[in-house]
């Protein structure tokens, strides 16, 4: 039923937000057209001393419906801000879940620390983690734990954290957010980390058994990891609202790019390079 929800509430959302700000904005255009029309054009059964007055009142009408418009805007969007400063927090924890997990991955699968700037999401880390990367390798943190474990939570653990930003500040949040959000909880590769035990007990009946390797689906870089970065940019573009507010902080890079700094500069955080490399 929250997946039905999820799915409804982009196109509710827009709606409301395509009545609610453009509607009076219209209404003043023609009243303020009409106005100016009248004026112009004056019908003979309109005095030009009428037509002069309605011109003004039309202008007036426009100018206060436009500004009334506005300060409710501006009131609307005071009385929701700590939601949606809420849910914008929340968005950037899954962001730091995804973007983690998946540095992670690249770590244990790296044999040396990658370039300055280097792009994680990128179709040759891409690549070098489908063929390489051995996910009955332990994480290397603790409690022990192989990858395979932890990776079969992980569509799990990201549909659960939607479906609460969803519930909880749904009516609130920007609509662009909200489906990027259930974009993301349908990424078919990381659906099929869920059932990873089924992929290998599949393989095994087939004669190719230990498979060990990670499932990455086709078009993974090219349709699926670009919606995380559209997430990243999404909250960028909000974070300006929330900058000043307590407990504020930016969204996690989409390249990885603090994860390569960290490599580049410690060797003591877990996982370890190339710990997970078969």
């Amino acid at each position: 039923m929250c997946r039905q929800i999820s799915w409804a509430l982009p196109a509710l959302n827009r709606l409301r937000e395509f009545i609610w700000e453009r509607a009076t904005t219209l209404l003043a255009v023609v009243v303020a057209v009409m106005g100016i029309a009248q004026y112009l054009l004056e019908p003979s059964w309109i005095g030009h001393e009428l037509s002069t007055h309605l011109l003004s009142e039309s202008l007036g009408i426009a100018f206060t419906v436009g500004l009334i418009d506005n300060l409710i805007r501006v009131r609307d969007r005071r009385r929701t801000r700590a939601p949606r400063f809420a849910g914008y927090l929340e968005a950037c924890r899954l962001l730091g879940y995804i973007v983690g997990t998946w540095t992670d991955i690249v770590k244990s699968t790296i044999t040396s620390a990658p370039p300055a700037g280097a792009d994680l999401f990128s179709a040759s880390y891409v690549q070098e983690v489908s063929e390489h990367f051995n996910i009955d390798a332990d994480r290397g943190m603790w409690p022990e734990e192989p990858w395979r474990g932890y990776l079969k939570r992980f569509p799990t653990e990201i549909s659960q954290r939607v479906n609460r930003i969803i519930q909880r500040y749904g009516t609130f949040i920007d609509p662009n957010l909200i489906s990027v959000l259930t974009t993301i909880e349908s990424i078919p590769t990381f659906l099929v980390w869920g059932h990873l035990d089924l992929i290998r007990n599949v393989a095994a009946q087939h004669g190719k058994y230990p498979i060990n390797g990670l499932p990455i689906v086709d078009g993974f870089t090219e349709r699926e990891l670009p919606k995380v970065k559209e997430l990243q940019q999404i909250l960028a573009a909000l974070s300006s609202e929330f900058v000043h507010m307590p407990g504020y902080q930016a969204p996690p890079d989409a390249m990885g790019a603090a994860a390569v700094e960290t490599m580049r500069q410690r060797d003591d955080i877990a996982p370890k390079i190339g710990s997970g490399r078969r």
